[in-house]
């Protein structure tokens, strides 16, 4: 599946707030049409968000399969090794 850096990016902050337990994460709402690129490849589900001008997007089963794994190791301690 191709993916644009900005859509890469997204996913890379949900991921990461999902590995640290956090499963909704609030973007500023110029974030919205890469967010709903990604819901269209059906990797993440946008609502509104809480605060003005925020939407809210979580990843779906679908993305926590593919982005999701055993084995990672944190870039920070990847440079140490």
């Amino acid at each position: 599946m191709k993916l644009t850096e900005k859509q890469t990016l997204v996913l890379e902050v949900l991921v990461a707030r999902h590995r640290l337990g956090e499963n909704l994460w609030t973007f500023e709402e110029r974030t919205e049409k890469v967010l709903s690129q990604l819901e269209a490849k059906g990797l993440v589900i946008v609502m509104h968000g809480v605060v003005e001008d925020s939407v809210r997007a979580r990843l779906t089963d679908k993305a926590k399969k593919k982005f999701l794994y055993d084995g990672y190791t944190p870039p920070i301690l990847k440079s140490k090794l």
